[in-house]
């Protein structure tokens, strides 16, 4: 997905699953460009934790104040069982295993 809006992941979602009613998945605003993917067992959405620290670094914020902003305003309010969830992906390089 390139240049990822609220929009071309609703699309992505019923391109892929069409038998689920995606229109109704909470997404993180704002945070689209760290959008990468769904538990599809659930249909809940799933974003890159650094992604979106990088997101609202790119909004203008200093990298301490995106962190205290996501955990306050992101991970603090997601009482939704269908809220988001926000994954820290491991990378793996060669030659670490």
């Amino acid at each position: 997905m390139q240049d990822r809006t609220d929009d071309s992941i609703r699309e992505w979602m019923t391109l892929n699953f069409p038998n689920e009613n995606t229109g109704s998945i909470p997404l993180a605003l704002g945070l689209e460009e760290a959008f990468i993917g769904v538990i599809t067992t659930e249909m809940i959405a799933v974003y890159d934790y650094e992604k979106c620290i990088l997101a609202l670094m790119g909004q203008g914020m200093e990298h301490d104040e995106a962190v205290d902003w996501f955990h306050i305003n992101t991970l603090g309010s997601s009482i939704d069982p269908q809220s988001p969830f926000y994954v820290d992906v491991m990378e793996i390089k060669k030659g670490d295993l």
